[in-house]
């Protein structure tokens, strides 16, 4: 941005607003009003800051994690020997540790946990800098079976011998869920200025992202009314849709679902109405879902294409039996992949793969499933040899633990063995 394109006052002159709405227009882009903030340079300043209480609670953040994914060395003996082992033993052995961590209220993905730990894994100098002096954390010994009392044992072990974590962790939540209703509370308020909502909302986003780890429960109402009112006050809102899920809060979710589609707004309804779908999967198993719904999205030619397709790939994520899947559901499925002009690519491939779950031979007898295109010959492939089962069988790929960690480098500690 050149001089010219300032103001004596710092803020934008017609002329650069002109042009910058000039190249989006070019690049097919639309300016959403609802997301994008114009600020002269001093908001700019003031917005971008630093914040002492945001850094003394991500210190404590930091404090109070840190020493979970460092671990002791009889763990991280246990997890380097299932890292240099078969995929499924190291995600096992992450899972186990990972249920154990939510009975004392963390709550984390296996992909999120899988990279914490490795940052550490092999890598002495930078446990020892996140310590900050401490001693490493006394952990109980890992059940290798993961069941609830198992998990629960586990728990209770922990508290007894690290009193002092616990107390730090309901005083951290405590200040976070306190500073979240704080700035709910004042955003619902009219005599705000651009400055300080730009504050609060820099709080919404920091709590929000730390209770995502430490637990929705106390806040779960606040977060589905910005969620349902402004939802771009929250800078991820699929993430935390995703993380609600996670933590079971099915009712909330639907509850999302059903007011985006009843008050369908023009700006993120459709967006909202997706999200909440992809939300779905991650309920825990026993979620009963209505399915009828789903499929509805999945299937219904009014439906957007990106709500199909998180619709679908719901569907094939929870994989539900027959029933609640029945031939209705699947017959909708077939005349979506006849839609006549062609739907893309993507979505008929999660209807090949959500009929070969359930009738295989329905694929074959479709001769949209041996086009020309690439993408859609090797699903029909997968489906007709039965290897759709094994599309979710891991969390990620193992190449991006070996390549892409940033703790890969195993060569850090040379001193340490199995």
């Amino acid at each position: 941005m050149t001089s010219s394109s300032l103001s004596p006052a710092g803020t934008i002159s017609p002329m650069c607003s002109k042009n910058l709405r000039r190249i989006w227009q070019n690049l097919g882009l639309q300016l959403n009003t609802e997301k994008t903030e114009i600020y002269d340079v001093k908001g700019f300043l003031e917005a971008t800051s630093d914040d002492e209480l945001l850094d003394r609670l991500s210190d404590q953040y930091e404090d109070l994690v840190n020493p979970l994914w460092i671990m002791d060395e009889d763990y991280r003996r246990e997890f380097r020997r299932c890292d240099r082992s078969a995929q499924d033993v190291w995600w096992d052995v992450l899972d186990r540790y990972r249920n154990c961590l939510r009975e004392i209220g963390i709550h984390i993905t296996l992909p999120e946990l899988s990279r914490r730990i490795h940052r550490y894994l092999y890598n002495h100098t930078r446990r020892a800098k996140d310590l900050k002096g401490r001693e490493e954390m006394a952990l109980p010994f890992l059940s290798a079976t993961s069941t609830v009392s198992a998990n629960r044992l586990w728990a209770d072990d922990f508290r007894k011998v690290n009193s002092d974590w616990v107390d730090c962790y309901n005083d951290f939540r405590t200040q976070l869920i306190a500073l979240f209703e704080a700035a709910v509370e004042r955003l619902r308020q009219d005599d705000i200025s651009p400055a300080e909502e730009r504050q609060l909302v820099r709080y919404l986003r920091f709590t929000v992202s730390k209770l995502a780890e430490f637990g929705f429960e106390e806040v779960k109402e606040g977060i589905l009314e910005t969620l349902r009112d402004n939802p771009w006050r929250i800078r991820e809102p699929l993430h935390v849709l995703e993380k609600l899920a996670r933590q079971g809060f099915a009712a909330e979710i639907l509850q999302l679902l059903r007011h985006h589609i009843s008050n369908p707004r023009p700006t993120d309804s459709e967006y909202m109405r997706a999200a909440s779908l992809r939300a779905l999967r991650f309920l825990p198993r026993n979620t009963e879902l209505d399915w009828n719904m789903i499929v509805d999205f999945a299937t219904d030619p009014k439906k957007s294409v990106i709500e199909r397709l998180m619709a679908t790939e719901t569907w094939l994520y929870c994989d539900p039996p027959q029933p609640p899947i029945n031939r209705q559901h699947l017959e909708a499925v077939m005349a979506a992949l006849r839609a006549d002009p062609p739907l893309p690519s993507r979505l008929r491939k999660n209807y090949l793969l959500i009929l070969g779950r359930y009738d295989q031979s329905a694929v074959s007898s479709l001769s949209i499933a041996a086009g020309t295109e690439y993408m859609l010959l090797k699903t029909t492939e997968l489906v007709t040899t039965g290897q759709t089962v094994m599309l979710f069988d891991y969390e990620e790929p193992a190449v991006l633990r070996r390549k892409y960690y940033s703790g890969q480098n195993q060569e850090v500690d040379r001193a340490y063995s199995l």
